[in-house]
């Protein structure tokens, strides 16, 4: 038996944040309207060339990864310099991260586990892709855009997006994009060999090595319809889950509102265990999406769930019996301990 809900939103007044990152002129000012195509801002950079991710370079943990670096952010650097190192085995063996090209040293993800090797100034012309108005400009936070938007609604690891010092980036900006059409499971050889900027649909069900190459290869998050709950648990960088755990099935509809939006900027906004990807109106989208709907299994007495409580977060456990008038049930977990809990913070693990 199945249940249907809503998983693509819409909604009015949502604040769009456009970070004021580098160096850069503005083009426009508070009050302003904004259009497709208007340029808001030109902006220098230096392009990523190559990234390392220290925890599966070095089998270190990811709270570490500062501890291993032997050179200092920004300074310059020429392939084959070692770049970070950890020493193995009780000292006996060194494992090192070497630079793969020459130019600048980045540690702006350190936090995530990933160094950068940066390269020239580039020059680019900002433009927006939607309607909206400039509500704030903010040298820390950026220009603040209000819009009228879509959203995917889905669940993340929001702690994986902790840095060192407790604090967690809730908003991630970046265009849309997706592994060939998004309808199978990809590997390593599907991918293309950049993904710098991109937030990236992986596929209806995903292993964590695809993952982690998405981020060597510059994704700024990435999204998925499906994977195994251990590997989701185990995850250490940030990831949206759109349907659920387990290999599950997936809808063509779905698939082609998601091709849709292929190229479109979007916001990864984090909320506590919840991640939803938005859309701003582009004078496209908005009134013509057709799938606001997808189903998923009813709770019933006797299946496993994962636990979405803060108090027993992430955890496996049956389901002993439900009271569908007050929309709670009474859980247990492999080790015995009981729980009742609303409906809302049970998951179905499908396997």
């Amino acid at each position: 038996m199945k249940k249907i809900f809503k998983v693509i939103n819409k909604v009015e007044n949502y604040d769009f944040t456009i970070p004021l990152d580098g160096s850069l002129n503005l083009h426009v000012k508070k009050g302003d309207s904004i259009t497709p195509r208007k340029p808001i801002m030109t902006k220098e950079y230096k392009k990523v060339l190559s990234s390392f991710y220290i925890p599966k370079e070095l089998g270190s943990n990811i709270k570490e990864s500062a501890d291993f670096i032997v050179r200092l952010n920004g300074e310059y650097v020429t392939k084959g310099e070692t770049l970070a190192e950890r020493l193995t085995t009780g000292g006996l063996s060194v494992k090192r991260i070497v630079a793969n090209n020459e130019g600048i040293l980045s540690l702006s993800r350190i936090d995530s586990g990933f160094i950068d090797i940066l390269g020239e100034n580039t020059v680019e012309e900002v433009h927006t892709q939607f309607y909206g108005k400039v509500v704030d400009i903010d040298v820390n936070t950026g220009i603040v855009v209000q819009a009228n938007a879509l959203s995917l609604e889905g669940i993340g690891n929001a702690k994986s997006l902790e840095t060192n010092s407790g604090k967690s980036q809730n908003h991630i900006r970046g265009e849309f994009t997706l592994i060939k059409n998004g309808d199978s499971i990809y590997t390593v050889k599907d991918l293309e060999e950049s993904y710098e900027g991109k937030i990236v649909y992986a596929g209806k069900f995903v292993y964590p090595e695809l993952i982690n190459q998405l981020y060597l290869r510059g994704a700024m998050h990435v999204v998925v319809y499906s994977m195994n709950y251990m590997d989701y648990s185990d995850l250490k960088v940030p990831v949206t889950l759109l349907g659920g755990f387990g290999n599950l099935g997936l809808s063509d509809l779905y698939t082609n509102v998601l091709e849709g939006f292929k190229g479109l900027i979007c916001v990864v906004d984090y909320s506590n265990d919840t991640s939803k990807v938005v859309f701003p109106d582009n004078g496209q989208h908005l009134s013509k999406i057709t799938l606001t709907t997808k189903e998923v299994a009813v709770l019933h007495e006797g299946m496993y769930v994962i636990v979405k409580d803060t108090d027993m977060f992430n955890v496996k456990a049956r389901i002993l019996e439900l009271n569908s008038e007050e929309h709670v049930a009474l859980i247990a977990t492999d080790n015995g301990k009981r729980a009742l809990l609303s409906e809302s913070n049970l998951i179905p693990l499908v396997y």
